[in-house]
């Protein structure tokens, strides 16, 4: 019985060893799990944390290039702006200074062309209506009659000036005047007497009557039937002007205002005569506009270039202006006993638009152009 009662005790120690070690055995692996596990849990935590770092350094590294391509951009934007600026700036000033030497320049020839026309045509007169013309005709005709003495060449020649002027009318008008009226870029040329009021006008009113035909328009010859008052006016009824109103007027011959108050400076030969007859015998002196530079003309004896005007077969708005160059009755200033007297004008009409339209560089399609008057 006792030594059943010490197996019996030996078995339960065992097994209570046996259990123990099980318990033990149990509970070193659940704690090798838990190490494992936190093992597991510190490793995936460091490499996490590892990618944060890398992640904040491949942002930082991102943030960084984006900033610096951003300065970069701008200061080559910057300095692009600024280079290209300038060299636009540059440019411009090149082309404006170019634009304004060419428009200067151009400005002057087609003024320089319009005042050599005007030179030319007046020169035209002077040789075939002036006093050495005349007198050269005079020794002509003195030589066919045997006659050859000085003084009576230089009196006759005299005589012939007064008889003369301003009774000139040149045949063949229109088509010498269209190839210069050309050269000039005008709308219109013509030549106008200069008649004194109580001197020359009924004589030259004579005249004119009698050439009319010369002018190249039966209108103004014979009134036209189908027309009424005044657009059936012929040259016949006189120099004549317009009132306040509008209205066609016989001229009265008198100028107030002007520095020559008894002259009068009548439209007589005028190309084209198709688009301008009922310019014919307007007294051009006895309009305000026209008035100053004809006194200048007169005056100076120098060609005189009216204010802007607005000419009455323009409807709509078109700056023009009047180009008058004086027509003398010699050549030569030292012909004895003869004065160089301004007899006539010539006078080229022309609109601004066609002068400054041709003088423009093609890359430039418009400009704002202001006219002033020097006085």
């Amino acid at each position: 019985g006792t030594a059943a009662g010490i197996l019996k005790t030996l078995r339960r120690a065992s097994w209570g060893t046996s259990s123990e070690g099980q318990d033990t055995h149990t509970e070193n692996g659940d704690r090798s799990t838990t190490a494992k596990s936190t093992a597991s849990t510190l490793s995936a935590a460091v490499d996490d944390d590892a990618q944060k770092k890398q992640d904040r350094k491949v942002c930082i590294i991102r943030t960084a290039l984006m900033a610096t391509l951003l300065v970069a951009t701008t200061v080559v934007a910057t300095l692009t702006h600024f280079f290209v600026h300038d060299a636009e700036q540059s440019n411009f000033e090149d082309q404006y200074l170019d634009s304004v030497a060419k428009v200067a320049e151009a400005f002057q020839k087609g003024i320089d062309i319009k005042h050599g026309t005007a030179s030319t045509f007046s020169a035209v007169y002077t040789s075939r209506y002036g006093n050495a013309a005349q007198a050269a005709r005079a020794a002509e005709d003195a030589k066919m009659h045997g006659n050859s003495n000085s003084s009576s060449l230089s009196q006759f020649d005299s005589e012939t000036s007064q008889s003369i002027w301003p009774n000139a009318t040149m045949p063949d008008f229109q088509e010498q005047a269209a190839g210069q009226l050309k050269l000039a870029n005008g709308r219109a040329l013509s030549f106008n007497p200069i008649i004194t009021q109580d001197v020359n006008r009924l004589q030259w009113e004579a005249h004119a009557e009698e050439s009319a035909w010369i002018l190249g328009d039966e209108s103004l010859v014979a009134p036209d039937p189908s027309l009424s008052w005044p657009n059936n006016r012929t040259v016949a009824f006189g120099i004549y002007s317009r009132d306040d109103g509008g209205n066609v007027v016989y001229d009265p011959g008198y100028a107030p205002g002007s520095r020559y108050e008894d002259v009068m400076v009548p439209v007589w030969q005028i190309a084209p005569i198709e688009t301008n007859q009922k310019a014919v015998m307007f007294n051009l002196h006895g309009e305000k506009n026209r008035q100053r530079a004809l006194d200048d003309m007169l005056q100076y004896r120098v060609p005189a270039l009216t204010a802007i005007l607005q000419l009455v077969q323009d409807e709509d708005l078109r700056p023009s202006s009047i180009l008058f160059y004086p027509v003398f009755d010699e050549f030569n200033y030292d012909i004895p006993n003869i004065d160089r007297n301004v007899v006539g004008s010539i006078s080229i009409v022309f609109s601004w638009d066609t002068l400054l339209a041709s003088i423009l560089p093609d890359y430039i399609k418009g400009m704002i152009c202001v006219l002033r008057s020097s006085t």
